[in-house]
């Protein structure tokens, strides 16, 4: 997961756990739904040839179908849990911009984003492209530190035995 905003991880298992139980809702009852996607995708001919694929498949179908069958899966079992959620109110979504991420590169940002990053260069007589660890200020550091050591983790790499 790459999204560094506060709330992220949240966020993410409560779309992992929707997009399970809207698989369970689908598959709940006799639908079409996941077929006609393999068949729009022709997928059918590679259902052999990985053992993954159908569940793929299926969970992706759960996925689209949380925005087209949300009534009904809000009304089912499954889905009662799920009737607050900030998911499905777009509007309410809206007025809450991500201040970590953006669809914008680096290069089309406005000239005056770069302002705060362009004054602690000049003030520790850094050019761009220079090292900054020891000038990179704590408060920025919070948003980064998460990632860096979920990726640099023990845990997360294999070493096979010797």
């Amino acid at each position: 997961m790459g999204d560094m905003e506060p709330g992220a991880y949240t966020k993410y298992t409560e779309l992992r756990s929707m997009v399970t139980k809207m698989d369970d809702f689908v598959m709940s009852k006799v639908t079409p739904g996941p077929f006609e996607l393999c068949k729009f995708m022709r997928m059918a001919p590679r259902f052999t040839e990985d053992r993954r694929i159908v569940t793929d498949a299926f969970e992706a179908y759960a996925a689209i179908a949380l925005f087209f069958d949300t009534e009904a899966f809000l009304a089912s079992d499954e889905g009662k849990e799920f009737k607050d959620s900030k998911l499905f109110d777009q509007a309410e979504r809206a007025r809450h911009v991500p201040d970590r991420r953006t669809h914008m590169s680096n290069k089309t940002m406005p000239k005056d984003f770069w302002n705060e990053w362009d004054a602690l260069l000049k003030s520790n007589r850094r050019a761009p492209g220079g090292i900054i660890d020891d000038i990179y200020p704590a408060e920025w550091r919070k948003a980064i530190r998460p990632v860096v050591i979920r990726r640099k983790s023990p845990t997360l790499t294999y070493s096979p035995p010797i």
